[in-house]
């Protein structure tokens, strides 16, 4: 049945692995960067054919997948191994739609059952003597000047980037001169207290607000001057 309909579509029912995946990069790219598509190319190139490549796709399984993934998380790529998994779903749901295939290994499992989690850690952090580099070179960052400002703001408030990414003007009270940060909003390790208090002194006075981000304003106008819970 399955080599009768991809016929009757018009498709090879007897597709190598990588001749389906290049029928569906054909299609696939036409909304997409030449920079991402790049990336899968070279992805498939890399780690999914040499494996897979020449196989018939009917003949791929849900646990030859997954020595796929275990071969490319061994070399510590994490990432690269969950996007392969995506990658390859995509692959072979285009291969059902042309009737190569009833069903799509790829579902029947996600990465989260075979890999091994990743664990995150936090970068290290300064020494106080290293502080004063640490704002001169933030300083004469040549990169986005957003970017610039949102790590000083960073660096004189202490507060976490979400937090700052996702602040608000009306958690601002100007008079009191302090940013109120809404429980909802902050993590987890700090959740048995009601809000997060930033305090600031003015350096200078601002104008309009109307036409600046909250991140301009204070590190053009405010000085912090303590983080209180």
């Amino acid at each position: 049945y399955r080599r009768s309909t991809a016929s009757g579509l018009g498709f090879d029912p007897n597709a190598s692995f990588k001749t389906v995946a290049s029928e569906w990069l054909e299609t696939w790219s036409v909304a997409k960067s030449p920079r991402h598509v790049g990336y899968v190319e070279r992805r498939l190139a890399a780690d999914i054919f040499p494996l897979i490549g020449e196989r018939s796709i009917e003949s791929i399984t849900a646990p030859d997948l997954v020595m796929l993934l275990k071969r490319i998380e061994k070399r510590g790529a994490h990432d690269i191994a969950k996007r392969a998994h995506q990658t390859c779903g995509q692959i072979f749901r285009y291969a059902v739609a042309t009737g190569r295939i009833k069903s799509n290994p790829a579902k029947d499992f996600q990465p989260s059952d075979v890999l091994i989690a990743a664990v995150r850690k936090n970068f290290a952090r300064i020494e106080a003597k290293e502080l004063g580099s640490l704002m001169q070179s933030i300083e004469v960052y040549t990169g986005s000047a957003m970017t610039r400002i949102a790590m000083k703001l960073l660096a004189m408030t202490f507060v976490r980037t979400s937090e700052l990414i996702n602040g608000r003007w009306e958690e601002t009270d100007w008079e009191a001169k302090r940013w109120n940060i809404p429980a909802e909003r902050i993590s987890a390790a700090r959740k048995d207290i009601a809000e997060y208090i930033v305090w600031y002194n003015d350096e200078r006075p601002h104008s309009s607000l109307d036409d600046q981000t909250p991140t301009r304003v204070w590190l053009d106008s405010l000085m912090p001057l303590k983080v209180a819970a």
